[in-house]
């Protein structure tokens, strides 16, 4: 990318005044991006998450305990696989990463959701009964 494609990106980044006078100097601006916006996207995920957790402990006695087990298990499986993700990023130690929670995240997430989804569309009326 030009100089004045990537003066345009940066500036519509969310990277922090001293980090993109980082990227500037940077001779690798591709890897330098992806390490710095990784955290301000893993800021992001964890901020969502305990906004959510937050919600769900705050009014989830009004959940039935079956599909409260449900969404916890979801939850945390996503806790767990951003929070390796984290301590993966921090350790540089070459042929240390393991991404097992994040592999159960991909392998059994999408299912849990599903089965989340389908008890609420179960617990839903029906508006052609109410006819």
């Amino acid at each position: 990318m030009g100089e004045a494609q990537f003066s345009e990106f940066l500036a519509a980044s969310e990277l922090l005044g001293w980090e993109k006078d980082e990227m500037r100097q940077d001779n690798n601006r591709n890897r330098r991006f992806q390490k710095m916006i990784f955290w301000h996207q893993l800021h992001t995920v964890k901020s969502g998450h305990a906004e959510f957790h937050n919600y769900f402990i705050s009014r989830g006695i009004f959940v039935q305990p079956e599909l409260k087990e449900k969404i916890r298990t979801l939850s945390n499986m996503m806790y767990d696989a951003f929070a390796e993700r984290e301590f993966n990023e921090e350790d540089p130690t070459p042929g240390a990463r393991q991404f097992t929670k994040c592999d159960r995240l991909q392998r059994d997430g999408h299912g849990q959701l599903q089965a989340i989804e389908k008890d609420v569309q179960a617990r839903l009326w029906e508006a052609n009964k109410l006819d």
